[in-house]
């Protein structure tokens, strides 16, 4: 049973989802491999194409490892060296696209089944995030912000950013469709969150709060009440950048 005491210590947060090995994998891939099925219209495209789809749901399940690992001089392929997870994927895969009467699929779709799914998938992203700060200063010593940042992100929200890749596989190269066009509010958590954990001093207390955003964050999505809390901030820096070089452009003019 885990206690309240439990639930606010970083430490036994961060160790979670190695204790529970592999439900937050699981839970992970689960929700890439819906994610995969949502952005393909449904389940006739796994019908038509398995391969394609299979290998786009394979992508995106790892695709924290598959970015990051050839960034920190490791083979892009140890990314699949955890042929236990590997085999998860293809059976959540079969699960969610060819289950009789779509019945898995309606059972995780369940709001109670789901939310807790849900939980669990961001209480590892903010693991992800922690390993990938540590990941990134152990390659790269003399980057100890810059380096950590960028694969802390991708780790955090490797998916989004693969999503490109598991788009081409599916015969989708539309290049507008990217994380760097148009980044999330997953991505703008992950950033966030890493230059919290990087710079600030209570690290614990920082990681603590993070997970509780990303559920929160999260959960209004999913019953309906999507929120971009970076939204407000967004809108007053950028209009007055845009009012700068409006009035830099106008004083050219005359």
């Amino acid at each position: 049973m885990v206690t309240m005491a439990e639930v606010a210590d970083a430490a036994f947060l961060r160790s979670l989802p190695s204790s529970y090995y592999p439900l937050f994998d699981v839970c992970h891939i689960l929700l890439c491999v819906l994610a995969v099925r949502k952005e393909c219209g449904g389940r006739d495209f796994a019908f038509r194409h398995p391969t394609a789809a299979l290998v786009s749901c394979m992508v995106s399940s790892f695709a924290g490892s598959l970015l990051c690992y050839p960034l920190l001089g490791k083979p892009m392929f140890g990314a699949f060296k955890d042929e236990h997870l590997v085999l998860w994927c293809f059976a959540i895969f079969i699960a969610v696209n060819f289950t009789p009467g779509d019945l898995f699929y309606q059972l995780v779709n369940l709001k109670p089944v789901y939310v807790p799914i849900a939980v669990l998938k961001e209480i590892y992203r903010g693991k992800k995030i922690f390993a990938g700060l540590q990941e990134g200063a152990t390659a790269f010593p003399a980057s100890p912000y810059l380096i950590p940042i960028i694969v802390a992100v991708l780790k955090g929200n490797g998916s989004a950013f693969a999503a490109p890749f598991a788009r081409a596989v599916r015969g989708d190269v539309n290049a507008s469709k990217s994380e760097l066009m148009t980044p999330s509010v997953t991505t703008k958590e992950c950033l966030l969150g890493a230059i919290l954990m990087l710079t600030l001093a209570d690290k614990d207390l920082i990681y603590i709060s993070l997970i509780l955003l990303f559920i929160t964050i999260k959960l209004g999505s999913v019953f309906g009440q999507a929120v971009d809390p970076f939204k407000p901030a967004e809108e007053i820096v950028f209009g007055v950048l845009k009012g700068l070089a409006g009035s830099v452009e106008k004083s050219k003019a005359e």
